[in-house]
């Protein structure tokens, strides 16, 4: 469809529909990205510019309440901008905590490993567009997937950003090797309602963020009461409400039963 609206100084670059805004994004960084820097036989330079990578549907309810109860809220642009150019490097569109510090945005990477999703009915029913490959990938889990990408490992805790709004220095994208990011766009290829893309979802987090230093990985784990187990949604959120999520929230008859256990 035509972009309607958009400054003038906007450049519309029109790629195939796969993969949608993570597709989009990934191919930001390895076709366009790269066109901005200045190499020389010895230098690579780059202006570190602060990227907002945005999905267009971020006005939509926030689907992700329906796990969280609705203690979701978006962060405004300015901010976004603000944390991304810290020494994080990195900032996400949505606030998991929502204000009340029962949720994090850190997940147990043991725990998020072993996340799986095998259906996306949201997927199916508001954006299907003709696609006819299978949703389910060769990753069983989204360990598999994450780990063939040959990024740098992951700390015991990292980030994890939903719903497709975030914001990162280009210093922290060079930061992987550019191969990382050719394979999540391959990956990413496949098609368009995709087990790949929700993976990709909770990986940029741990691709881009600083990586958190043993005394805060301390703190976060004293501070946490259980990890939520909770395959097709929220799955290694550290809480500090051993019986959070209420147990009126109920996940979708085919998915796996959800909950949280206990950190000790």
């Amino acid at each position: 469809q035509e972009v309607k609206g958009a400054p003038n100084e906007t450049t519309t670059v029109v790629i195939p529909n796969v993969g949608r805004c993570d597709h989009a994004f990934a191919y930001y960084i390895t076709e366009i990205l790269p066109q901005l820097i200045t190499k020389t036989a010895t230098t690579t330079t780059y202006d570190n510019s602060i990227i907002v990578f945005l999905k267009d549907t971020t006005m939509e309810r926030i689907h992700q309440n329906r796990v969280a109860g609705g203690r979701l809220r978006h962060i405004d642009l300015k901010s976004l901008v603000r944390i991304a150019s810290s020494v994080n490097g990195f900032a996400c569109g949505l606030d998991l905590g929502g204000g009340n510090g029962k949720q994090s945005a850190y997940h147990d990477v043991s725990t998020l490993y072993k996340q799986e999703m095998t259906a996306y009915e949201k997927g199916e029913k508001d954006y299907k567009n003709g696609d006819v490959v299978p949703f389910r990938s060769n990753y069983d889990t989204f360990g598999d997937f994450y780990k063939a990408l040959n990024a740098t490992s992951p700390s015991d805790l990292v980030q994890v950003c939903y719903g497709g709004v975030f914001a990162t220095s280009t210093e922290h994208i060079f930061k992987q090797d550019m191969n990382v990011w050719r394979t999540l766009e391959k990956a990413l290829e496949r098609g368009d309602n995709i087990q790949e893309g929700h993976y990709t979802e909770r990986s940029w987090g741990p691709l881009l963020a600083t990586p958190l230093k043993p005394f805060q990985i301390e703190a976060l784990r004293n501070h946490a009461t259980s990890v939520r187990e909770q395959h097709w949604a929220m799955h290694g959120t550290l809480m500090s409400e051993p019986t959070y999520p209420p147990t009126s929230l109920n996940p979708p008859a085919d998915s796996p039963a959800s909950g949280t256990h206990n950190k000790n």
